[in-house]
């Protein structure tokens, strides 16, 4: 749509205004679809013929049991039967009969085989009634050779003896030249019951599926698609080392970016001393790391994902090396979370998810897996030497922490115990070795651990965070001593005493690596700590305390996490780290926060309420500010760790959040927060029991929360198999319903209250609306084109109101658009689609990983005769729009030559002809008494004619395209003919 606001700072009460609109509309106004104000529209194949069936209602008489245009898959099997019967029929005489009482073997009969064109969408329908168990409507693809390519179905439930409609959607595949339709019986329920009138239609062409595209790429996917850039730019580096070239003292770190485009994953050489950048290398292929070490040659290594690499550094050369994957057979074995220098330039990498300890010598080049040293456990998240005993220390986790001294001869040496350690193996990882003074540092979930060489612990309290960071260094002017930082602090612990102290320091980000150095400057007397950082480097002093910060100016765009609407702008969270508002005319991106991994958000005012992985934060946030988010309240003694789910009540000042449990556990959340009273209340298996609460919604006193089966990495199964679709009443904290909208389905995701008043879901491919009115799921349809597979998949669908009162949404693997008169799907982006948000205006915007995108929706519809209420007396209209909404209308009307009519929720007590429409034409959900006539309309989408109740012919003709009924019959009393004979 044309964007009215051009600074980007959209009006509030514009915004209410939208909001206001979708809520009046209840699926009326709605109903009158994109194409009603004249707007570009995206380029699209000519329309096909409908494919056409061979005796498609089993009226063509059977002989020698061949049933003409249908053949039976496979051999006929005991105890299982076909046959073209009298005995019910949803139109002529004859159906197909199936009756399956094996429940091993099943009976599928396929049509003969029709000519489809690839990506080009086709619906199989059949009525159906099933008397026992279950059949199913199957619809198949296969190329030239008559290898079948796909295969989907949709289940049809025993239906009370009525005839009901089962369909199934699909987009041919490359490579396909027929489809058929199957009709089976499964093998094992013993279904029973009949088919009839099967039909298929032919939808449109979709765009061609994208895989790793460029910005180009998915623009050229529909023309009201816009690129509005790479908002977040994040400084992240895990941790920074310190090197020396030239005679300068610099810093190394790997920049996290994106991989397979021009900004991946960078190693930065800067001058220690300024922060000034001497050199970027890009690490093609690569995101990020997790460590960065130097080997006792001096060259600098790092690991990297996605692509699981090993890189060097060589100071000498200045030249970056790919040293290939850690485990070239199976590359995701080798995700490197730590590595420590061993002897002779050699490093030793620690990974997940098999807790493989790998070793890269440089003298042949070579890595070697060492194998898992607690096959028990998933992680190695903290590696040291003692390059005096030559002994190895290794820090396992996962659902255990455990510390390993591993000998020269490969014995092991546990030194976590219960009574030396009491509840450090109760934390899930150990972690950030350094090794100095014959003393391990460690830090077992930022507590801090001191283990001497002898094995005996000597400092241990495990009382709460005490340590950050990734390296303790020793200070050489007071033997004993040693460094670290905590907070935004340096502190000291003094190992004659076992205590530590804060020095009152400041530092610009955890320490990562140091040296001491002695400057000729009175200012800085004695010894300073050079150190590296996230944030850079910092020169401190000890003796005066004095500190100065060095930051590395450089930064890259990084994967955008989330899509949020905030005070007065749009924002883009970033992975791992940054919130950048963003002008979503413009696409001009203001400064990128540097904090948090943001997953959810919702607005209090002129604040945003942010939640942040790590403990379940939620922070409030207030733009105009200047300052850091505000923690409200965590999740860490509740266990629980990412927030995806949020939603504010603003009547009662109150805020809902849907958890992901801490690591190692399936127990999600949904937590209550009281502004008033700053207290929390968190509900657990009240919700639900093993699952994740991920997708919470807010509206009219109660919450809905959709649930997936995935519980937090590292968790054991769970055994559940369905997502949950969950009432809940926070008054009482009771659950009022619990609906598994799709059995089988892993997650339901997307939840929003819809144009039509109804709050909508999605279930895996699944889209379902639930009607608060009558507490009842009331539509479930397989729209979408993707399932979850095999791995952990917790924020999924998101869906919102466009200002043309369509619905649209992604769900990782497209954008889409739901007519919600209709529910006519659309796919708009096919491949690549994340974090649906609507912006002020209504337009859609989306991401894919670094970038986001516009969809210019367009504008809504403009009513030029509008009736609602009562009306007695014809109408007529020869021209604009006219909108007939929840009316009670006395007499005929008579539209001839409007560019658009929609007629909806009324009464109607009058004839209704309506001729010569250009825009579209929409009849749903009315009463009519009397004659129906719909002639000679040329509308740009099918005319729309569903769920309406007529006492009267109903007489169709000339139309081009063809009325539809949206998949909800109408009841006609009287004869239907022409077009509408099948509505």
């Amino acid at each position: 749509m044309t964007s009215r606001h051009a600074n980007g700072h959209h009006d509030p009460e514009r915004r209410g205004r939208l909001a206001a609109r979708a809520a009046a509309l209840l699926g009326a106004t709605a109903l009158l679809a994109a194409g009603a104000v004249p707007a570009p529209a995206a380029p699209v194949a000519p329309a096909a013929a409908d494919p056409v069936l061979v005796n498609p209602s089993f009226e063509e008489p059977v002989a020698d049991g061949v049933v003409p245009g249908w053949q039976l898959v496979g051999p006929a099997r005991l105890d299982t039967s076909y046959a073209v019967t009298d005995a019910a029929a949803h139109d002529g005489a004859h159906s197909l009969s199936i009756t399956d009482d094996s429940g091993v073997y099943g009976v599928a009969i396929e049509s003969d085989p029709f000519d489809v064109e690839v990506r080009r969408s086709y619906t199989a329908a059949a009525m159906t009634r099933v008397d026992r168990d279950q059949l199913a409507v199957y619809l198949r693809f296969y190329d030239a050779d008559g290898n079948r390519l796909t295969n989907v179905a949709t289940p049809q439930g025993e239906t009370g003896g009525a005839w009901t409609t089962t369909s199934i959607t699909a987009t041919a595949p490359e490579g396909a030249v027929t489809g058929t339709v199957l009709l089976y019986s499964a093998t094992s329920p013993r279904g029973a019951g009949y088919f009839d009138t099967v039909t298929v239609k032919a939808g449109a062409v979709e765009p061609p599926r994208l895989t790793d595209p460029t910005p180009a790429d998915v623009i050229a996917q529909n023309p009201r698609i816009s690129h509005l850039g790479t908002p977040v730019t994040s400084k992240i580096t895990t941790n920074a080392v310190l090197g020396e070239e030239d005679g300068t003292a610099v810093t190394y770190g790997v920049y996290r970016g994106h991989p397979d485009t021009e900004h991946p994953a960078t190693f930065v050489v800067a001058n220690a001393d300024t922060g000034e950048v001497i050199r970027a290398l890009p690490a093609a292929g690569a995101e990020g790391t997790f460590e960065t070490r130097v080997s006792t040659d001096g060259t600098v290594y790092f690991a990297t994902t996605p692509d699981f690499h090993l890189w060097s550094y060589s100071p000498v050369t200045r030249e970056l090396r790919d040293l290939g994957p850690l485990n070239p057979q199976s590359p995701k074995d080798g995700h490197a979370f730590t590595m420590t220098a061993g002897p002779d330039g050699t490093m030793y990498v620690g990974t997940y998810p098999k807790g493989y300890l790998y070793r890269y010598d440089p003298a042949d080049d070579s890595i070697t897996n060492l194998g898992a040293v607690d096959p028990t456990q998933a992680y190695i998240k903290g590696l040291a030497y003692d390059f005096e005993r030559e002994t190895l220390y290794v820090g396992t986790g996962g659902t255990r922490a455990q510390i390993f001294k591993v000998a020269p001869d490969g014995t092991t040496t546990e030194l976590l115990s219960d009574e030396a350690t009491p509840g450090a193996m109760d934390e899930s990882f150990v972690s950030t070795f350094t090794f100095v003074d014959d003393r391990l540092f460690a830090r077992v979930a930022n507590q801090l651990l001191v283990i001497r060489a002898d094995d005996t612990v000597e400092y241990w309290k495990g009382q709460g965070n005490e340590a950050h960071g990734y390296h303790v260094t020793a200070r050489p002017d007071a033997p004993g001593k040693y460094v670290f930082t905590f907070g935004t602090s340096f502190w000291e612990y003094d190992s004659a005493t076992a205590t530590t102290r804060n020095l009152g320091i400041a530092t610009n980000g955890y320490l990562n690596d140091s040296r001491w150095v002695q400057l000729d400057d009175p200012e800085w007397p004695g010894y300073s700590l050079l150190a590296a950082t996230q944030d850079g480097s910092v020169l401190t002093n000890p003796a005066t305390g004095r500190s100065e910060p060095r930051t590395v100016d450089f930064a890259n765009p990084v994967t955008i996490q989330k899509l949020f609407a905030g005070p007065g702008s749009m924002y883009a969270s970033g992975y791992m780290v940054g919130l950048a508002p963003f002008d979503s005319v413009t696409g001009e991106a203001g400064p990128t926060l540097q904090s948090g991994q943001y997953e959810s958000s919702a607005v209090r005012g002129d604040t945003m309420l942010l939640g942040s992985y790590g403990n379940g934060r939620v922070s409030e946030y207030d733009p105009a500010a200047d300052a850091a988010p505000r923690l409200l309240f965590d999740l860490k003694a509740e266990k629980q760790d990412r927030p995806f789910g949020m939603d504010y009540d603003e009547q009662n000042d109150r805020l809902f959040v849907g958890t992901v449990a801490y690591y190692g556990s399936n127990q999600g959340a949904l937590t209550q927060y009281d502004f008033a009273t700053k207290t929390k209340t968190v509900y657990t298996t009240e919700v639900v029991t093993d699952q994740s609460v991920i997708s919470v919604l807010y509206h009219d006193g109660l919450v809905y929360a959709g649930t997936t089966v995935d519980g937090s990495l590292g968790a054991p199964p769970s055994g559940q198999t369905d997502g949950h679709f969950v009432v809940f009443d926070p008054d009482t904290g009771q659950k009022v319903h619990d609906f598994v909208p799709v059995a089988g389905d892993e997650g339901v995701t997307g939840l929003t209250v819809g144009p039509d008043g109804l709050i909508w879901g999605v279930s895996e491919d699944t889209v379902f609306k639930y009607d608060p009115a009558t507490e009842q799921i009331v539509y479930s349809e397989k729209l979408l084109r993707n399932r979850y597979g095999t791995s952990t998949v917790w924020a999924y669908a998101y869906l919102h109101t466009g200002a043309d009162g369509n619905v649209y949404g992604t769900n990782r693997f497209s954008v889409f658009k739901i007519d919600p008169a209709t529910m006519e799907y659309t796919l708009l982006v096919n491949g690549v689609g994340n974090y649906a948000n609507v912006d002020a205006d209504g337009d859609l915007l989306f991401s894919y990983g670094v970038d986001v995108y516009k969809y210019d929706v367009p504008d809504a519809p403009r009513c030029d005769q509008e009736i609602t209420g009562a009306h007695t007396g014809p109408v007529a209209v020869t021209d604009g729009t006219l909108c007939v909404t929840g009316a009670t209308v006395s007499g005929p009307i008579t539209a001839t030559g409007a560019g658009s009519v929609t007629i909806t929720g009324s009464t109607i007590t009058g004839p209704i002809h309506v001729t010569g429409t250009t825009g579209t034409l929409t009849l749903t959900g009315n009463r009519i008494t009397g004659p129906v006539s719909l002639t000679g309309n040329t509308t740009e989408t099918p005319p729309t004619v569903g769920g309406n109740t007529i006492t009267g012919p109903l007489a169709c003709s000339g139309n081009d395209p063809e009325p539809a009924s949206g998949g909800d019959a109408n009841t006609v009393t009287g004869p239907r003919s022409g077009q509408c004979a099948g509505l």
